[in-house]
């Protein structure tokens, strides 16, 4: 009997455990030594009007939240390798690639203003306004500025 209590208290406790690091994650908001935050979104696609499947996108995983009832014959293991290698990889490829070119076009540009700024003209070498070593001139003005 007594070893019956101690294992209902010990369980207790091991939940308490997991209720209070969840209370206190809901009310700071940030992650700590027990829980990390992930980027997730959920993809919601619609045949004629109606609702057939809902995916939540991870960084390295599709998973199916639900299948409506247009769309039963997509939750098989098939569709879902083709979620989580084909499509995942196309996903996430155009995302990374995308923000990468704007990251580095914003960067270009930046430099440009700010040797502008400093020079209050236009160089004929690109170097010299930007490090960025995809940018060609095309044809520049040093005052009137131009085409790169």
């Amino acid at each position: 009997m007594k070893h019956l209590i101690i294992l209902i208290l010990s369980y207790n406790f091991i939940f308490a455990n997991i209720y209070e690091t969840l209370n206190d994650f809901a009310y700071d908001k940030k992650p700590n030594k027990n829980i990390s935050i992930k980027k997730a979104e959920i993809l919601s696609f619609y045949d004629n009007k109606n609702p057939c499947i809902q995916l939540l996108i991870t960084d390295n995983e599709v998973s199916i939240l639900k299948t409506f009832d247009s769309c039963k014959k997509l939750n098989n293991a098939t569709f879902l390798e083709f979620l989580n290698k084909d499509f995942l990889s196309l996903y996430q490829d155009k995302q990374l690639t995308l923000k990468k070119e704007f990251k580095n076009l914003k960067n270009a540009m930046q430099d440009i203003m700010i040797y502008y700024k400093l020079h209050y003209s236009f160089s004929k070498d690109i170097k010299d306004m930007s490090k960025n070593q995809n940018l060609t001139i095309l044809n520049i003005d040093e005052k009137e500025g131009g085409v790169l």
